[in-house]
């Protein structure tokens, strides 16, 4: 419901001001430290909304421990230096506002929503959840055991089964046919010093991008930024990247590999990510239109 909160309120200040004309979508910038940034200025609605997204999603899960970019996004809210979990729910809450970390395919997110007097706090949150996680054991045993017990129930789901089995077969041999979370022995297997590890190496500042939308300027939304994260410095140690190439250590698609286009869907997927190039089944072609897109059988000319 809170995810539901944070889409429609960015929705909602992105819109606001097109009806008027031409109004510049977003201010982009590279910061010091490499991180790109990127502002909406609504001044109409007295809310902001921030998203930090980093190159951190399951597509560079290793191979034999799928679920962990899932778990490392879930617990960066569970704990900091300075506060528990439940201090930070009582910190964010206190004020009306949302902070929570979701990993998807390709990255993590984390999103805060905050009223604009509460700008500082919610900035405070964000860094530290961002820099200085925790993971405490206690909070690792439980949510990797709720997240297990979820996908053990989602089994009962024709749908989700339909979507896990349709991802192999669409992506056999690729990151995107592993179910994001993971399977529940995957997480169950996950330690404490691996999640530390996959934060340590995946949420640099070089690979970030920074959105803000709502009730701040340029300027504001800088400065408070950069008197928080500016001594967030990336490690001289390149990030892994995934197991098949698809993606490089900085995050990036090769040079001779079109990346996936975001338009395109296979009928009965809905949400899931498009397939990449050259990870069509021999034999067969993409067909795709505006609406829909199918496969069709080729046959080799004799």
């Amino acid at each position: 419901m809170a995810r539901i909160r944070l889409t429609v309120c960015a929705v909602i200040l992105l819109l606001a001001p097109l009806a008027a004309g031409a109004v510049p979508l977003a201010h982009r910038e590279v910061l010091a430290q490499g991180a790109v940034l990127l502002v909406a200025e609504r001044p109409a609605i007295p809310i902001v909304v921030v998203r930090l997204n980093v190159r951190a999603g399951s597509a560079f899960d290793p191979p034999d421990t799928p679920g962990l970019a899932n778990l490392t996004a879930d617990l960066l809210t569970r704990g900091t230096l300075k506060r528990t979990g439940p201090e930070l729910d009582r910190a964010i809450e206190f004020v009306g506002g949302s902070l929570e970390g979701d990993a998807g395919r390709d990255g993590a997110t984390i999103s805060l929503s905050v009223l604009k007097k509460d700008l500082g706090l919610g900035l405070d949150l964000l860094a530290e959840v961002l820099l200085q996680p925790t993971f405490p054991h206690a909070e690792l045993k439980r949510r990797s055991e709720d997240i297990a017990a979820a996908i053990v129930r989602s089994e009962q789901d024709p749908g989700t089964v339909t979507s896990r089995v349709m991802a192999e077969l669409l992506y056999p041999g690729h990151p995107y046919s592993r179910p994001v979370p993971g399977t529940a022995e995957s997480v169950r297997r996950i330690t404490r010093e691996q999640v530390t590890a996959f934060h340590r190496d995946h949420y640099r500042p070089d690979g970030v991008v920074i959105s803000v939308v709502g009730d701040v300027t340029v300027d504001e939304i800088r400065r408070a930024l950069m008197s928080r994260l500016g001594g967030w410095t990336a490690p001289r140690r390149r990030p892994p990247g995934n197991s098949n190439g698809t993606v490089d250590s900085t995050g990036r698609a090769p040079e001779h590999q079109a990346r996936p286009d975001p338009g395109h869907r296979v009928a009965g997927t809905a949400g899931d990510p498009p397939r990449p190039p050259g990870l069509f089944p021999p034999g067969r072609r993409q067909l795709h239109s505006r609406r829909r897109v199918g496969f069709t059988s080729v046959q080799p000319r004799a």
